[in-house]
């Protein structure tokens, strides 16, 4: 079970304790349980994106806090060893898109592969009736030390874009849940 608990202000303030500040727009977590290597969150539409969300079929201000959910998975004591460095995204193996969210909805965020400087989770983002409505795979984190990710000369990616055969069929809808039931108080 999810046990451990953090309101929307004490999950951000612990991102600010570590280095990473967020002005409102991105600030989408209401709240989150979490235990080590999997966290569910409350995600909320903040106001400062709901006017421009409805030209997006899924805003960036609303993926990103799907994002931000993997560091609530990521145990205390890890994020505390990694001080004066930062996580970064680095890396994302697929995205499934099945529907738009709503203005509420939950992810679960689980880790599923580990290393002292790098991490890869998968995520389920449900709707409030608990339909899958997006599912990311291989989302990659590397640790950076925090002087070298504000004052690298060279850039820290590379834009690289590999194309592929779209399938008109999607998935196997087998492949993910259609249903999941969600427990809280």
């Amino acid at each position: 079970p999810l046990s451990s608990h953090l309101a929307h202000w004490d999950f951000y303030e612990g991102f600010a304790a570590d280095g990473y500040e967020y002005g409102p727009a991105f600030q989408g977590i209401e709240q989150v349980w979490h235990e080590q290597d999997e966290a569910l969150a409350e995600v909320v539409m903040p106001e400062a994106v709901e006017e421009e969300a409805a030209s997006h079929h899924f805003h960036p201000a609303l993926l990103d806090a799907c994002l931000q959910t993997v560091r609530a998975a990521m145990e205390r004591d890890r994020v505390r060893k990694a001080k004066g460095h930062l996580w970064l995204p680095v890396s994302l193996d697929g995205w499934i898109l099945h529907e738009p969210p709503d203005h509420r909805f939950f992810v679960h965020a689980r880790i599923v592969e580990r290393r002292e400087d790098h991490l890869v989770a998968d995520l389920e983002c449900l709707s409030s009736e608990g339909r899958v409505i997006a599912v990311i795979r291989g989302f990659g984190l590397a640790k950076v030390a925090q002087g070298n990710a504000a004052s690298r000369d060279e850039p820290l990616y590379e834009r690289r874009w590999i194309s592929c055969e779209h399938e008109t069929a999607g998935p196997d809808p087998d492949q993910f849940p259609k249903t999941v039931l969600l427990l809280a108080d």
